[in-house]
């Protein structure tokens, strides 16, 4: 999806790009992350020992959205602490 909207907008400049989070703290996963046993089990999968935070992932969107990633596009990005490594 991202590549062909990535063709489909390139010749108006516009960029299409994906940001792939990792296990992310959010409101909605606090209960599932609530679970010591099972967030051991999670983390250790991830090179970078935690869980991410929503600020984790705003600086990739920040500069893919900015002239400095203006040239990017058609890409997924990992924001994963590492999971992706370890894969």
């Amino acid at each position: 999806m991202t590549r062909a909207l990535a063709r489909a907008g390139g010749r108006y400049e516009i960029t299409a790009n994906c940001v792939a989070l990792g296990a992310t703290r959010t409101p909605a996963t606090d209960e599932f992350l609530g679970d010591p046993e099972r967030n051991k089990r999670i983390l250790s999968q991830y090179i970078v020992r935690r869980f991410g935070e929503p600020e984790d992932g705003s600086g990739m969107v920040v500069f893919l959205a900015s002239a400095a990633g203006a040239w990017v596009t058609g890409q997924t990005v990992p924001v994963n602490g590492g999971y992706s490594v370890t894969l």
